[in-house]
């Protein structure tokens, strides 16, 4: 070995122990070369390393994640945030364990930068394999993911949906990924361990934008597709428990609430406007204008689906929309205002919900038309917010395409007349437009993940109580793989190292 090889496996092997980053940033198909960057937690016993990054460039993919966890130390705006969480199950958006109706009731994570878009994540820890033989891991994802047991191959791929086995850090099938964008999907691999013991993993996460959710959970033997043997990875046993259900009231805690008036749109015109409505903004322009195709009516609620290319986001009762046809209707939107009158006994923080398929926007103003004064936003869960009139910060919820998410905000409503303003696009797919309240400053979700309760359509007048499903029945599931301590080098290892050393010496003399 000439003494350049033997630096240059110095290098490699202080690069290995000192957790040095360095990526491959090709195609899709190409080999990966990463190690999470130095900033990433270990991780321990029941514990599992998190280094996320936001704010510093694109996540949309694989390559710019790990680019961006790379950079991260070298941008100053970047937000880098490392901690630790015991089991791997982040979200809103509903994988297997988060939901009231899900796997597991186990309450979710949300990231630290919650909700937000292009963020980064790299996560390592160790998982003890308490004996022999294969195991499946699935990862349920939105959107990509890349994981990897470094030095190991996978040993098949059980369920791609997407996913394919990649080289990593020079191993043959040394990783599992999916590369760029998706909703809520598992993808499984398998892989066979020798011996039992404790393993180390990688795994990198994309959120590029809209909701996320990443879960990650294993079973033994291989599996092509999840069931009841699959839990979290760090997760204890789960009973199983019986569906439960509670009685509650319904209603807008007496607030005063008009029908809507509701315009919907197709084939709208104007300047810069193509035959189509393709975002919230040129709908407004078409909306203002008075072009396109209209159907206008006064419903109670806005609870709207297309029945031949629906998506309602879970949420019930549905109707059609008032103009559907019988084809799947594509490039049209929606404007609905509603005056909420709002005396003495009832003035405070309410909670509104859009739901949309695709883009969005929603305000509240002063008095009765849509042109008075906005009321500022007191809180949102989400970054879709806009500061609209330029006078009192963020005030209206708006995104132009974005799709299939429950945008909440707050809005604090003294004693007064107001207009409830919002407007709905439909590209192309899928379509959906709901709007839901609340009386006082509500989360969206409960604990568990699932759709708060208290929230009804808006304008629904009913005070009857109502059933509300709080847990589904939950079947009963064995304990998941633990996360160990980072082991202590084994003697072969030292001597692996030492024995370079000398070969090393002896090649030089």
């Amino acid at each position: 070995m000439s003494r350049r090889h033997v630096n240059l496996l110095a290098l490699a092997v202080t690069a290995a122990l000192s957790g040095y980053a360095t990526t491959s940033f090709g195609a899709e198909g190409d080999p990966i070369v990463f190690t999470p960057p130095a900033a990433t937690p270990q991780g321990g016993a029941g514990t599992v390393g998190v280094y996320e990054v936001t704010g510093n460039g694109d996540a949309g993919n694989q390559d710019n994640a790990r680019l961006s966890l790379n950079t991260a130390a070298l941008n100053p705006a970047a937000v880098k945030t490392p901690y630790t969480v015991p089991t791997i199950n982040f979200g809103p958006n509903d994988g297997h364990f988060f939901a009231a109706n899900g796997g597991g009731n186990v309450p979710n994570q949300v990231f630290k930068n919650n909700d937000g878009n292009n963020i980064a994540v790299a996560m390592q820890g160790n998982i003890n394999i308490p004996a022999a033989g294969t195991y499946t891991f699935d990862v349920n994802s939105d959107d990509g993911f890349t994981l990897a047991f470094p030095g190991r191959s996978f040993t098949a791929v059980t369920q791609a949906n997407g996913a394919a086995l990649q080289t990593y850090n020079g191993t043959p099938n040394g990783a599992f990924q999916f590369y760029g964008g998706r909703g809520n999907t598992d993808s499984l691999a398998s892989i066979t361990f020798p011996t039992a013991g404790v393993v180390p993993f990688h795994l990198t996460f994309a959120q590029g934008g809209g909701g996320y959710g990443v879960e990650f959970f294993a079973a033994q033997g291989s599996k092509g597709g999840f069931d009841d043997s699959f839990n979290l990875v760090g997760q204890g046993a789960i009973p199983a428990a019986p569906k439960i259900t509670e009685k509650r009231a319904s209603g807008m805690g007496g607030l005063s609430v008009a029908p809507f008036n509701y315009t919907e749109i197709h084939n709208g015109t104007g300047p810069g406007f193509g035959p189509g409505t393709n975002n919230v903004t040129q709908l407004l322009t078409a909306f203002g204008n008075g072009s396109g195709t209209r159907t206008v009516t006064n419903p109670t609620m806005i609870n709207f689906i297309d029945p031949e290319g629906a998506n309602d986001g879970g949420h019930n009762p549905k109707v059609n929309f008032p103009g559907n046809t019988a084809a799947d209707d594509n490039n049209f939107g929606a404007v609905a205002t509603t005056v909420l009158n709002v005396d003495a006994a009832h003035a405070g923080k309410y909670t509104f919900v859009v739901y949309t398929d695709d883009g969005h926007a929603m305000d509240v103003r002063q008095g009765t038309t849509p042109s008075g004064t906005l009321v500022p936003l007191f809180r949102s869960e989400n970054t879709e917010v806009v500061d609209r009139d330029g006078v009192n910060g963020n005030d209206t919820l708006f995104n132009d395409v974005g799709c299939c998410t429950d945008r909440l905000g707050v809005w604090d409503l003294a004693t007064g007349i107001y207009t409830l303003e919002a407007a709905f696009n439909e590209q192309g797919g899928g379509a959906g437009f709901f709007i839901f309240g609340a009386k006082g400053d509500v989360p969206l979700r409960q604990n568990d993940g699932s759709f708060n309760p208290q929230f009804v359509l808006l304008g629904d007048t009913s005070t009857s109580l109502v059933d509300f499903v709080t847990q589904d029945a939950q079947v009963a599931r064995p304990a998941g793989l633990q996360f160990a301590a980072v082991p202590e080098p084994t003697t072969v290892s030292l001597l692996a190292l030492g024995g370079m050393a000398f070969l090393a010496r002896r090649r030089r003399a």
